[in-house]
């Protein structure tokens, strides 16, 4: 943690208060700082929006407020209808947890089956694992596909697919009639 490799305790009132500086003097910082999007990511977002039986939560160790700094900051805000957050100190995997809720919130009775939690990290992996999600694995981020592959993800992607490859990858058809969701082999 931050705090820790700066000398400080992390306790929960000094990592509340780190928190709200961060929130408070990221906005600013962002547009300073070179990143993007990565390929492919708005190309799914928009092909999944409105598709019925779907929705997009992020689940992320980051804050709500840095969250939607960020999703804001690069344009994505629009795609994301909600998440689970770090509220401060507590294993990544309680976040997984709230996720996990919150999409039982919208669609009740849906099984793990039918949820995936796509990352570039194996933390992103762990936190899947952990609520029963088929994990996507992309290696995008700062790991390699061998370092993600060994984590044991459901399945493991250089990059993330074109629109109808992804809606293949986690067994999504479309029909005449409209979109439904088929089982994922």
């Amino acid at each position: 943690m931050a705090i820790e490799s700066l000398g400080g305790d992390s306790d929960h009132s000094t990592v509340a208060a780190f928190l709200r500086v961060y929130e408070r003097e990221l906005p600013a910082a962002l547009p300073r700082r070179t990143g993007r999007i990565l390929p492919g990511v708005v190309e799914i977002l928009r092909d999944l929006s409105g598709e019925r039986g779907v929705f997009n939560l992020l689940l992320t160790g980051n804050t709500r407020a840095g969250a939607r700094a960020k999703l804001r900051h690069y344009g994505l805000d629009s795609h994301l209808v909600d998440g689970a957050f770090c509220a401060g100190i507590g294993p990544r995997s309680d976040i997984a947890r709230v996720a996990w809720r919150l999409a039982g919130e919208r669609a009740p009775g849906m099984g793990s089956d039918r949820a995936f939690v796509i990352g570039d990290t194996p933390h992103d992996i762990s936190c899947g694992k952990e609520i029963g999600a088929r994990t996507i694995a992309v290696a995008t981020g700062g790991y390699g596909l061998a370092e993600l592959e060994a984590c044991e993800p459901w399945a493991a992607v250089e990059r993330l697919p074109h629109p109808a490859a992804f809606r293949n990858l986690v067994g999504l058809s479309r029909n005449r009639e409209g979109c439904a969701i088929s089982g994922a082999s």
